[in-house]
């Protein structure tokens, strides 16, 4: 059994100097090759080397897993979430989404530690609309920011946040919270392992979702199957690598056994992504979290599918900053030739946008330590976004045309959820849906001008 199931933290906790500052990472649902979790390894071994006390926390159903990397630290466990609470001599707690979310606020995290999420915990999403105004999973005391315009927005106008926490009572010991501007944790992850591969770059790689998501299992039989045959008749100089979701390459495999018997297509088994990232000239996938590590390291463009029978007939493909994004199949020789040809011309597209959209790329260990320390010396910095939790003066002046104001907007937003499950189901890509509204978003993009 690799890892140790706790059920008694006092005994967890008289195993730690209490004099010295203990910093615990929640990789539940880490999976083995969860890219956030690489992050954390990269700054919790930096962490170990100023001499703090790190402890990793993984999910009950993963003890028996082997994750990359975790066998270099002293304090690795498994304890149920149910614990969390009474693991008390943690000063800063990292938590991450994943199958948590569904708990995160029912289970209390310890009261008296610092609790470090993401931004898009909190309902920020750039790609979308935002803010959600009724959407908070991680009730945290610090929310990485990665894009340099999130935090634009969220420096013009703090005063929506008021109203999530009055709505939400994200209460806690602490009277603040705030919003630090910090990069991907798993940028880091991915550069080093990129400098230190020497491989071809002969491939066209196909990185596959967990078949649970949503359009997961339609890209695998419909589109993949399509993608080999296209790169099979027209670029034949390159292999391609399929890469499947962790734990999911049987079920693969029994859905491409026709297209998978050749020396030029291979089912990718390697742990650890970024060794297959640097074979890859070019990356399609349906999951926006691999593209951009994807390109970040490599310096090569992405493909993101957002195919449905509604967006074939609508839609093209657009080209963002490392990339595209597809709406039809019938683009993708278009697409691909242009990704595999320009190669010079994306490595500077794909330099500019990390350089001038990310915060801080690739910088996430170095950053997060001087963070870390201003946390537990409570010396705030002055990048950092400041929300007060006490809403009593908020409440003061929250006349009743703010009350039918917030009711109003809360009765929209249900029913844009209602329609846009709708559109899901029908296959309009989630991608696109935000720009099909005029409610909540649009006045919540107001608020934020």
């Amino acid at each position: 059994m690799p890892y140790e199931l706790i059920h008694d933290t006092n005994e967890l906790k008289s195993r730690f100097d209490h004099e010295v500052p203990v910093i615990g990472f929640s990789c539940v649902w880490a999976r083995p090759s969860h890219s956030n979790a690489a992050g954390y390894r990269i700054l919790a071994e930096n962490l170990v080397r100023k001499g703090y006390q790190v402890i990793f926390f993984i999910g009950v159903d993963e003890i028996e897993s082997t994750i990359p990397g975790l066998e270099a630290f002293e304090h690795v466990y498994a304890i149920p979430e149910s614990l969390f609470h009474e693991v008390d001599f943690i000063q800063i707690l990292f938590v991450q989404n994943g199958r948590i979310k569904s708990v995160i606020n029912q289970v209390p995290y310890p009261s008296n530690a610092y609790i470090v999420s993401h931004a898009h915990a909190f309902g920020l999403n750039p790609d979308e609309s935002p803010l959600n105004y009724s959407y908070c999973v991680v009730n945290a005391d610090f929310y990485l920011v990665y894009q340099r315009r999130t935090l634009k927005k969220l420096r013009k106008s703090t005063d929506i946040f008021r109203r999530i926490i009055k709505r939400k009572n994200l209460t806690r010991n602490h009277p603040n919270f705030y919003f630090l501007p910090c990069s991907y944790p798993n940028l880091d992850n991915y550069l080093s392992k990129a400098r230190q591969s020497s491989f071809e770059r002969d491939s066209i790689l196909i990185v596959l979702r967990g078949l649970y998501a949503p359009n997961a299992k339609k890209f695998l039989e419909q589109d993949v199957p399509k993608i080999i045959s296209l790169v099979r008749k027209k670029f034949t100089q390159y292999r391609i690598i399929i890469r499947p979701f962790p734990g999911e390459h049987d079920e693969v495999k029994k859905v491409l056994k026709h297209f998978i018997d050749g020396n030029d297509i291979s089912i990718d088994t390697e742990k650890i992504a970024a060794k297959t990232y640097s074979r890859g000239r070019v990356l399609i996938t349906t999951d926006s979290a691999c593209a951009e590590s994807f390109s970040f390291s490599t310096k090569c463009p992405r493909i993101r599918c957002e195919i449905s029978a509604i967006t074939s007939i609508f839609y093209k493909y657009q080209e963002d900053g490392y990339g595209f994004k597809i709406y039809s199949m019938s683009y993708m020789e278009e697409v691909l030739n242009n990704s595999l040809i320009k190669t010079e011309e994306w490595e500077f597209k794909i330099r500019n946008y990390f350089g001038n959209e990310i915060i801080e790329a690739g910088r996430f260990s170095q950053v997060m330590e001087e963070y870390i320390e201003r946390i537990i010396s409570n010396k705030p910095s002055e990048n950092w976004i400041k929300i007060d939790r006490e809403v009593s003066s908020y409440r003061k002046n929250y006349s009743l045309y703010n009350r039918i104001q917030d009711m109003t907007m809360l009765i929209t937003h249900q029913v844009e959820l209602i329609i846009q499950k709708i559109l899901l189901r029908v296959g309009v890509p989630r991608a696109i849906i935000p720009k099909l509204f005029l409610g909540p978003a649009a006045n919540l993009n107001a608020l934020m001008r």
